[in-house]
């Protein structure tokens, strides 16, 4: 009866062998189910014993896979995005951002804002922009970020005194700005992604409308959607 019963555990464990992938432990695992069927064969246990063993040489292989596998989220450096609002309220923006580390990253991009009424005072925003921004989360391009920005831009101020009357005047600027913002990568591979900020831009104009060292300041608030790569 013993003999019989070690005939039959080690034949589950040399069809478990030949069932089992090139696992990095295989060896060591094969090993350990040959000792346990010649312990528990050496000594009296009934049919109940080798079927709980049978089960727990099972777990152990199913489980031994799992554990060696290791979850890696997809990392993510390159950022195209856009202001999904642009069509309704005449605010229009495109940047590409590109995370150089994991705190750091550069971004170039295009906008144009009209600010005001079409049958009253208007201003229009055109402007390019280079931007740095630095991550403390050390997640970039994503999380909490504080940026600075530099760039040119072109700006449309449209008066009307009157009816019928239209006084513009279009002047170009340097510019200076600083931005808060908080981003995020969502999706099981992080490529959707969402950007929200405040900040506020200092304009500094060229030429024959520098007068007086005279400079313009006005608010800036970033809200885009795009695609991570």
């Amino acid at each position: 009866m013993q003999l019989a019963g070690q005939a039959d555990v080690l034949s589950v464990c040399h069809a478990g062998e030949a069932r089992l992938p090139q696992w990095p432990h295989r060896q060591a695992i094969i090993l350990l189910a040959r000792t346990l069927a010649v312990v528990l064969n050496s000594t009296y246990g009934d049919l109940m014993i080798r079927r709980l063993s049978f089960v727990l040489l099972t777990a152990t292989f199913t489980a031994t896979p799992i554990r060696a596998q290791t979850v890696d989220l997809p990392v993510q450096s390159n950022v195209l995005s856009i202001n999904p609002f642009g069509f309704l309220f005449e605010w229009y923006s495109i940047e590409y951002e590109r995370a150089f580390s994991s705190t750091a990253s550069w971004s170039v991009g295009v906008g144009h804002i009209d600010i005001g009424d079409e049958n009253e005072d208007e201003r229009t925003y055109t402007s390019a922009d280079i931007r740095l921004r630095y991550y403390p989360s050390a997640e970039a391009p994503s999380k909490f970020s504080a940026g600075i920005a530099f760039g040119y831009s072109r700006v449309t101020d449209e008066d009307l005194p009157s009816p019928g009357a239209v006084i513009k005047e279009e002047f170009d600027a340097l510019s200076v700005g600083i931005d808060l913002g908080y981003s995020w990568l969502l999706g099981r591979t992080r490529q959707f992604f969402i950007g929200t900020g405040i900040g506020a831009k200092r304009l500094f104009p060229l030429g024959e409308d520098d007068d007086d060292d005279e400079t313009f300041g006005y608010p800036t608030v970033r809200l885009s959607i795009g695609y991570a790569f």
